[in-house]
């Protein structure tokens, strides 16, 4: 009931496929890339979440689109709000390790990276089919096909987050200690 109540408040609806940006609405960070893809995805319920503010919202806003903005959260209501999400996406032209990959995963939540973020790889936090889809940044098109895709594979979705979750687990400091 907190879920339903959290997404009311921040204008989504309860079927709702929500793609979520969780950072500063900055150029390096490209969230004006998630607003296009959601955008050219052009399904009815398919909407970006944007935990942040920045000096791109007012453009953002002015774009419109299938979008809802958070605004500034918290550090202690993030995961509340991440949890909102269906998958996370991360299309930063420069990201040298991506926290919100972390914390993403942590609550089983698949993510969509770029490649240009450094917390992917073998033995990266994020592994490309394994916890996420990993697309060339920039690539607005395969940015929307991994969300289209998602979308339409709930069960391998599930599998995802699944997935990301045990790989979280990795970044524990019982798992850096060892």
């Amino acid at each position: 009931s907190e879920r339903a109540a959290l997404r009311k408040a921040y204008g989504l609806e309860p079927g709702d496929f929500v793609a979520g940006f969780c950072g500063k609405l900055i150029g390096h960070k490209r969230p004006l890339d998630l607003l296009k893809a959601v955008t050219a995805v052009n399904r009815e319920h398919l909407k970006a979440l944007f935990i942040g503010t920045g000096p791109l919202e007012t453009e953002m806003k002015k774009q419109s689109g299938p979008a809802c903005y958070a605004g500034f959260v918290n550090q202690t209501m993030i995961p509340r709000v991440l949890a909102l999400c269906d998958v996370v996406v991360m299309p930063s032209e420069r990201e040298p390790f991506g926290l919100t990959v972390t914390e993403a995963e942590c609550l089983a939540i698949p993510v969509v990276l770029s490649d240009a973020c450094g917390c992917h790889g073998p033995n990266g936090v994020f592994r490309d089919g394994e916890s996420g889809i990993l697309y060339p940044c920039g690539d607005i098109n395969r940015l929307a096909e991994g969300l289209s895709w998602l979308m339409d594979h709930s069960e391998q979705r599930t599998r995802l987050g699944k997935r990301a979750a045990e790989l979280a687990e990795l970044q524990s400091v019982q798992a850096t200690a060892k």
